[in-house]
């Protein structure tokens, strides 16, 4: 009697998501933020296996001619460019690992037909070391919302985080004594100004005032619904501050993230420096801040 071969396992019960997000986040080194959303285009590109196939996707389906599938699809749904690129090398993530973990026989991404999509970069916006003096200049009311906005704009500018690594500062994060805060992984102390550790210490009893009514008490930054701060919450007490202090163009966390390396370079730090204080691990994102040299925000 001819033994038959079982039937390839689905990939979602042979991987399994939490397998996959430990790699990114403890192998690749994603923060928090990011890992979360490579898990979800990951998902989007196995959902959409799942609704052609009419099963859950098996190893055997993860072809060069699935993801290429998947991003005219998402192409076609209005996708723009820099979201297939993200999409696409979510994906890349997930059949690399796939290959590593023997899931899958040979890994795809390595084909010379495997798909790529052109990105035209966006113009790297910073603000000079006098216009950043302008922005943190702005007053602040002592209430909690006024202080914590305050802190946030100090900690950001100071220390150059990205706003994934703002958000999930928790309390013990923070040391007033060595004045700095670690964040990232692997952990890196950054040190932050005189002037982000007395907004500091000015905001931790504002905080402290909330801790016995949040479900998040490791969270430094909370809302006024007294939880962890989140990404869209900081991008608005960023914008709210530039508007006040009359900048025109858009100031983002990551423009103030640009604008503390393109300062310290200005000072003379070194690149490798600079590269390692703000935890990143491409030397491409590097050079597109040291060429970006004449590319300040105006004033209005």
């Amino acid at each position: 009697m001819t033994q038959l071969n079982p039937p390839t396992p689905p990939l979602i019960s042979t991987v399994g998501a939490t397998h996959f997000a430990s790699h990114l986040h403890d192998v690749c080194g994603l923060a928090d933020q990011t890992t979360g959303i490579y898990l979800r285009d990951a998902e989007l590109f196995l959902q959409s296996l799942r609704e052609i196939l009419g099963r859950d996707p098996s190893a055997s389906d993860l072809t060069i001619s699935s993801v290429r599938g998947f991003i005219d699809r998402s192409r076609g749904s209005g996708a723009a460019p820099p979201t297939l690129a993200r999409r696409l090398v979510a994906i890349r993530t997930l059949l690399k690992y796939a290959a590593a973990v023997n899931l899958i026989a040979a890994d795809p991404t390595k084909a010379s037909d495997f798909p790529f999509v052109t990105v035209t970069p966006k113009a790297l916006g910073y603000l000079s070391s006098a216009v950043i003096d302008r922005l943190l200049s702005i007053p602040y009311s002592r209430s909690f919302q006024g202080t914590r906005d305050r802190t946030v704009l100090e900690i950001l500018c100071s220390s150059g985080i990205m706003t994934s690594e703002a958000i999930g500062l928790n309390i013990q994060d923070i040391d007033c004594g060595k004045a700095c805060i670690r964040t990232g992984v692997p952990t890196r102390a950054i040190p932050i100004s005189s002037r982000a550790l007395q907004a500091v210490r000015d905001y931790l009893p504002q905080r402290a005032t909330l801790v016995e009514a949040t479900n998040d008490q490791s969270a430094f930054f909370l809302n006024r619904f007294k939880q962890r701060l989140g990404p869209r919450s900081l991008r608005k007490i960023v914008a709210g501050a530039s508007r006040r202090a009359g900048i025109t163009g858009e100031v983002s966390p990551t423009v103030l993230r640009h604008s503390h390396a393109i300062s310290l370079l200005n000072a003379g730090t070194p690149v490798t420096v600079v590269q390692e204080r703000l935890g990143m691990r491409h030397r491409g994102s590097m050079d597109r801040i040291c060429r970006a040299a004449t590319a300040v925000l105006p004033l209005s």
